[in-house]
C-alpha cells in the first residue's frame, strides 16, 4: 500500500518472544493501522514515516505500538475512533467500521488492550497490549485457528 507513495514504514521487533495467537486478525489490525494512515494522517502531505515496533512488556504481555508524523487527531476524533461508522472521510469511500474492526479483534479475539494517543500536527500512536497467550475461540471457525507466530 505505502510503496507507491512518498511514505516510510519502519519495522523494529524486539528479538527472542514468542507469541500464540491469531496472525490473521493481528495482521488485519496492522493493516488498517496503515491504511488509516494513508487515507487520513497524510492528507496534503508531501511525505510520511510510519514506525511499527513489537516489544515484551511483562513476561506475559507483548506491546505492539503503531506510530506516525501525522497531522494527528483532535481530542474528539480520539474519542471516537473505535466508534461503529466513524469516518472523518464521510463519502470519500470509507466504512468508518475500520478501527471499530480493530477494537472488536484486540479486545475480543485477541485478549488484548488498545488506545490511541495523538496530537495535532504532531502524529499519532496506537498501542496494543496483547497476551502471548491468546485467549481460545470457537474451533470450528477457519478464520479462528490459532498459530504460533
Amino acid at each position: 500500500m505505502y510503496k507507491k507513495g512518498p511514505y516510510t514504514l519502519e519495522l523494529s521487533c524486539e528479538p527472542g518472544f514468542a507469541m500464540n495467537s491469531y496472525p490473521g486478525a493481528l495482521g488485519q489490525c496492522i493493516t488498517n493501522f496503515v491504511r488509516n494512515a494513508l487515507q487520513h494522517a497524510f492528507e496534503h502531505r508531501d511525505s510520511g514515516h510510519m514506525r511499527l515496533e513489537a516489544f515484551r512488556l511483562t513476561p506475559d504481555t507483548i506491546c505492539i505500538r503503531f506510530s506516525d508524523d501525522s497531522i494527528g487527531m483532535d481530542v474528539d476524533t480520539q474519542k471516537r475512533v473505535f466508534d461503529p461508522f466513524f469516518t472523518t472521510k464521510l463519502g470519500q469511500g470509507g466504512s468508518g467500521l475500520g478501527m471499530n474492526i480493530v477494537y472488536n479483534l484486540v479486545h475480543g479475539v485477541l485478549g488484548g488492550q488498545i488506545h490511541v494517543t495523538s496530537t495535532p500536527g504532531s502524529g499519532s500512536c496506537i498501542t496494543m497490549n496483547l497476551p502471548c497467550q491468546a485467549p481460545a475461540t470457537n474451533p470450528a471457525t477457519p478464520e479462528n485457528k490459532q498459530n504460533t507466530t
